[in-house]
Formats: C-alpha cells, structure tokens, sequence
C-alpha cells in the first residue's frame, strides 16, 4: 500500500477512543509550493523522494486528537542536535518524539521513538507508511497497539536489557570501520549505541549520560555515563 492509500484509509473511518468518545482524524492543509521549495531546501542534496512530495501535497499531516502534538511530515522546525539527519515527525508533551531517519543522499529510511530519560531509542516502523498505518491501527484498537506498545512498555524493557549499549573496547573489536574512526578518539568510559542493522521493537538505550555526541551520518551515537554522588566521593 503506498503512502496516499494509508493516509487516505486512515482518515475514511471513524474511531472511538478510550472514553468512548468517537474520534475523527483531520488533515492539515497540504504545503504549497513556495513551502515546498523551502522544506526540500532543508533536506540533504535538496532531496525529496517522489512518494513523499505526493504526500505533502495531499497534506501536511495529521491533527492530533490524543497522541500527543501533531503528526507533521515535513517535521518540527527545532530538530535535536543529537539527530543530525532526521526529522522529527510528532512530539508526546513529555520530551519524547517520533523522527524518521535520513541518509546523506536525502532518502527516508526508517522510523524510532526516542525517549528521554533512559536515552532509549527504538525502532517503531520500517518505514513512513508502517508509522502511518500503526498510528491507524492505534486508532482502531486504542491502548493495545503497537505504537502505543513501543513508547509506553518496550523502550523501558530495553533500557534493562545489558545489550542495547556496548563499552568503547567491544565497539572497537567488533572489526567495524566506521566504528572505529568514531569511539576511538572518546574516553575510555564512554558506551556506545549503533541503531545500524536493527530490527523493529529494536533498539539502544544509552542510559544516564552526561554527554552525548552523535556520529555526523550513522545511526551511532556515544554517550559519557553519570557517575553517581557515591562513585565521586570515593573515588577522590
């Protein structure tokens, strides 16, 4: 199904939601050319696939009824620094958002959630269509759906899972070259989080970090961990 087909399922019925009260989805207007023009302009090499570019021009998203702000396709103005190439696709109200990751050609890959407490990203959807329909699917099945399941149950599961981070020494031996030039200037101490190759309901989770600093293209990420009042204490 393409993107136009989910959208337009998604807005041809209606919903009840928790309350019992009925939900109707809306539009918001689609972007017109000089907004266009302006949004392509953000995107690396001026690059905006064709199947999106047929999206915004049928709307700019979704209004939201309960979760959280806006769907907006063309992304919230303030991306975080910590996710150079993405856009930023719906915020919860609480720190946490929904982006889409963009490779250095302009092509949209897939979607994750990141949550900001536990530094946990994880990966909700393939891709803009798969985020469209579990939003649908939200809808119809309010509190026992997937992208419900991904924010609010399996990023705290993976935020205590010892695998979603690794130290610097097992990044370096993993004989990974684009890892290497990235921990190998960091402290000792940091851990890393390499989204590359993961599955959906997949993630990183880099804890309590102090510092984090992104790879400039990769799914990669390096964070210093916040050593404790005690751990300062003793340790002078």
């Amino acid at each position: 199904m393409s993107l136009i087909e989910e959208l337009n399922l998604l807005v041809s019925k209606t919903y009840t939601d928790e309350d019992g009260e009925e939900v109707h989805p809306t539009l918001l207007p689609p972007l017109n050319e000089y907004e266009m023009e302006k949004f392509v302009r953000t995107l690396p090499e001026d690059h905006l696939p064709e199947e999106v570019r047929e999206l915004l021009s049928t709307a700019s998203g979704i209004k939201s009824s309960d979760y959280g702000e806006d769907l907006r396709f063309y992304g919230y103005p303030h991306n975080h620094e910590w996710f150079p190439l993405s856009i930023t696709l719906q915020e919860d109200g609480a720190g946490n958002f929904w982006f889409i990751a963009l490779d250095e050609a302009g092509n949209w890959l897939s979607v994750y959630f990141f949550e900001h407490e536990t530094m946990s990203i994880i990966k909700c959807a393939e891709d803009l269509e798969g985020f469209i329909r579990d939003l649908r699917l939200s809808m119809e099945n309010p509190g026992k759906d997937h992208y419900t399941l991904v924010s609010e149950k399996l990023v705290w599961e993976l935020a205590r899972r010892p695998d979603s981070r690794t130290s610097k020494a097992e990044a370096l031996a993993k004989g990974d070259e684009t890892l290497r030039l990235f921990v190998s200037p960091l402290p000792d101490n940091y851990v890393i989080g390499d989204l590359r190759g993961k599955s959906v309901d997949d993630g990183i989770s880099l804890g309590h970090c102090t510092t984090i600093i992104p790879h400039p293209t990769e799914l990669i990420w390096a964070g210093e961990p916040k050593v404790s009042f005690w751990k300062r204490l003793f340790k002078k």
